[in-house]
């Protein structure tokens, strides 16, 4: 679906005002734009694969563009394990070895340490993408298109902030409740065991 399609469902499934438009078109864009982008955080979504050369006695792999979470990371065949700052820096006196140990903090930056020194290769990384709002807004997909089949669940979200904005939180329960049954079915898709207990609390004020 694209936010254009979702914006309309919400017209017609949800807030049913098709005659008395109580919230402007972007209203319920800034809203869906939110529940989206916490949905996708919380899932750990949407996930790419990328490769980069690394040079050899190289101590960093450089993070893709956009990269919220680094998931796993091999080079040259060789798979890294994720460990501490602390770790790294024990394993990096030394010559050059196989990868063995890596660590992505998205607040150092693009900077992935990994240890021992590399003998060099081909890094696979597969990683989280961090979402930006797409311009425009209409024909963007929601969580860059993936998971199409649960898109709907972003309306719910939205829905809970909607009428929580309007004062009408006669309508807040229903919703809340579709929503939940929503995720605990993507959760499972996606091979979870239980859900975030934060996602099935009601959306707080705040935009992305």
């Amino acid at each position: 679906m694209t936010f254009a399609e979702l914006r309309e469902f919400v017209r017609r499934e949800i807030v049913v005002d098709d005659y008395e438009d109580a919230f402007e078109n972007a209203d319920l864009d800034d809203v869906l734009w939110k529940a989206s982008y916490e949905v996708a955080a919380a899932l750990d979504i949407p996930r790419a694969i990328t490769t980069s050369s690394v040079a050899a006695d190289a101590l960093t792999v450089t993070a893709p563009a956009n990269c919220a979470r680094v998931h796993s990371l091999s080079i040259g065949g060789d798979d890294g394990l994720q460990m501490s700052v602390q770790q790294i820096y024990r394993m990096r006196p030394g010559s050059s070895r196989p990868l063995r140990y890596f660590n992505f903090d998205p607040r150092r930056a693009d900077a992935i340490l990994i240890a021992p020194p590399s003998v060099g290769g081909t890094a696979v990384i597969e990683y989280t993408l961090t979402l930006t709002r797409p311009s425009p807004f209409d024909t963007g997909e929601p969580w860059g298109g993936v998971l199409p089949q649960f898109h709907p669940m972003i309306a719910y979200r939205a829905a809970i902030s909607l009428f929580q904005m309007d004062e009408r939180e006669n309508e807040v329960q229903h919703w809340q409740n579709e929503y939940q049954l929503r995720l605990a079915e993507v959760s499972h898709f996606l091979g979870g065991t239980s859900t975030p207990a934060y996602l099935l609390s009601s959306p707080q004020g705040g935009n992305q």
